[in-house]
């Protein structure tokens, strides 16, 4: 995806815009058809939103390790 002045977005942009669409075509189908579904369940949805999940876990794991370096004082 190119944005208007020919550049890339960078990957984690593009990720999370997809994550913005998803939850924005499912409020508008809940709202305009009250209809309730999961598009997650698609691959694009699904793996930016595993993306995310891993970045957060990897950002949690991270915050422990240096935690326990600091308690050695």
């Amino acid at each position: 995806m190119r944005k208007i002045n020919g550049e890339e977005y960078k990957e984690y942009s593009l990720k999370t815009m997809w994550n913005v669409t998803a939850k924005m075509i499912q409020e508008k189908y809940f709202i305009e058809h009250q209809r309730d579904f999961n598009p997650f369940v698609d691959q694009e949805f699904n793996d930016a939103r595993q993306a995310r999940n891993a970045k957060r876990k990897n950002t949690s794991k991270h915050a422990r390790e240096k935690k326990g370096e600091c308690s050695g004082f």
